[in-house]
């Protein structure tokens, strides 16, 4: 190969990878989603669903969807639109579009009705769907995938039992077996072999065992005072005696621990999985007394957990637990009441509300706390949130840089790097049901009131405010981003949020 030769290949694979480095914010852009799914209800209660597009307002409507336990929402990784049929009121069909294509396809099993839930479960990475059906002897427990028609039957399952649970990486799907009477089995179906990779020994709990977030170990209780940790992939197990579940870390390596002294202190233990030992703690920090409340920072770090004063049973102080320097610190936080702990997604950045005052008869969380664990430092904001609201109170958005607060005034936003927390609409309009974008950018919104709802987009780098549907006459309900993990509003209150 001569000189002139080698020089112009270099040329060209350098070109190649500009290219390649172009190309790749514009694949990245098309992948996040701009999309949203709602529906549109008439009086006999039938709902009409649309896609649009929130940048451009291109609107298309998907399919209608009838009488009450209908429901219509988005794949886990977006590619399907999904919409649940009670035509039928005790025989709800599914249908699958395909939200690029707008190919569909009718699942031909009969579904359970389950007019209060979905009569199926999405895997994680939105490729299986897992349902019951009657076929003409018995019930059946099955997977489907709706790219390529692949069908599995779950063996001996329970069917009566409809709780199932699937591993982080949808190579696993845990449910129940059939098993003697007052005792429950369960069996660990590998999707990917297609086989039982795994049975469980006959427990007096229904509670189905909990992954780990990042590999494939579950972490199990057959009775109240055991803890079994099974490695899936090859069998192995670590057993830990009067002891019951926590939590794990979100890279898998720990898992807490819960037990009881003999003056019924609940005593804390961090397990390190990997070389099977006890991380020793301060006793004085690890003494809980009633209360299990932990939880973990998303980098792994820390482990935020609120422990009640010795000379004030009435209050609490928060303390931090660095794992990296094995350290427990007191926060500057001595809460009367907490509620659930809310790490930032990015960051270690702790959020927790607190302080319960009634407001004419009405219980509401006085007080929001703001902590910077890598700095150490707290801030404290004056609010009024309800706790009698389904709706969820605090929200991080996925890139961590805000948090949605839902107040008694209306839902607000926390900038983190400002530290201002501001109602979004200020004025007569109210909304309620937020729902952050898949990339955290924009936070979807639905005015509040039974009727002449309209749907809004709220972008917080810039405090922008737009309504997207602008169909004040209609009855509007949001079903969620496309790409988005959760479900949105349901079609069919029952309660829930």
């Amino acid at each position: 190969m001569s000189r002139f030769s080698r020089i112009s290949r270099f040329v060209y694979l350098v070109e190649m990878l500009l290219l390649a480095l172009l190309i790749v914010p514009t694949v990245h852009a098309q992948d996040t989603s701009d999309q949203i799914l709602y529906a549109v209800e008439n009086g006999n209660r039938d709902n009409t669903i649309y896609k649009i597009n929130v940048d451009d307002g291109l609107k298309m409507q998907m399919g209608i969807v009838r009488k009450f336990g209908s429901e219509a929402g988005w794949s886990p990784d977006g590619k399907f639109i999904y919409l649940l049929d009670y035509d039928d009121p005790q025989h709800p069909t599914l249908t699958l579009i395909d939200a690029v294509t707008d190919q569909r396809q009718t699942l031909a099993d009969s579904l359970e009705s389950a007019p209060c839930g979905l009569p199926f479960t999405w895997s994680p990475n939105g490729k299986w769907i897992a349902y019951t059906t009657q076929s003409d002897s018995h019930r059946l427990r099955k997977l489907f995938n709706p790219s390529n028609g692949d069908t599995q039957v779950l063996p001996d399952a329970d069917t009566e039992e409809i709780y199932m649970l699937w591993s982080p990486d949808s190579r696993y799907l845990i449910y129940h077996v059939m098993s003697p009477p007052q005792s429950y089995t369960v069996a660990i179906w590998d999707v990917q072999e297609q086989r039982t990779a795994l049975t469980l020994d006959p427990t007096k709990s229904i509670e189905l065992p909990q992954w780990s977030p990042t590999e494939n170990r579950i972490a199990f209780q057959p009775d109240s005072d055991q803890v079994i940790i099974y490695n899936v992939a090859d069998g192995t197990k670590q057993q830990y005696a009067n002891a019951s579940i926590g939590d794990w870390s979100p890279d898998g390596k720990f898992l807490t621990l819960y037990r009881s002294d003999k003056d019924q202190n609940v005593l804390l233990s961090l397990m390190d999985v990997h070389t099977n030992k006890t991380i020793e703690l301060d006793r004085g920090i690890t003494t809980i007394h009633a209360e299990t409340q932990s939880a973990w920072s998303s980098d792994s770090r820390y482990l935020a957990l609120a422990k009640r004063n010795a000379t004030d049973d009435d209050q609490r102080t928060v303390y931090i637990l660095d794992v990296l320097r094995n350290s427990t610190q007191p926060t500057e936080i001595n809460p009367d009441d907490v509620d659930t702990f809310a790490w930032s997604p990015v960051g270690s950045r702790l959020a927790i509300i607190s302080d319960i005052k009634n407001f004419e008869g009405m219980p509401y969380f006085t007080s929001l706390w703001l902590f910077d664990a890598d700095h150490q430092q707290s801030q404290h904001y004056d609010v009024k949130i309800s706790l009698m609201s389904y709706e969820q109170r605090l929200d991080w958005s996925p890139i961590g840089g805000y948090l949605m607060v839902q107040t008694d005034s209306g839902v607000a936003v926390l900038n983190w790097a400002s530290g201002k927390l501001a109602l979004i609409g200020k004025g007569a309009r109210s909304f309620s049901h937020p729902r952050w974008s898949p990339d955290g950018t924009r936070l979807a919104l639905v005015t509040s009131g039974i009727i002449n709802r309209d749907i809004y987009v709220f972008a917080p780098e810039g405090n922008s405010l737009r309504n997207i549907t602008n169909t004040p006459d209609e009855i509007e309900t949001f079903l969620g981003w496309r790409g988005a993990k959760n479900r949105a509003e349901s079609l069919s209150f029952c309660g829930e949020g």
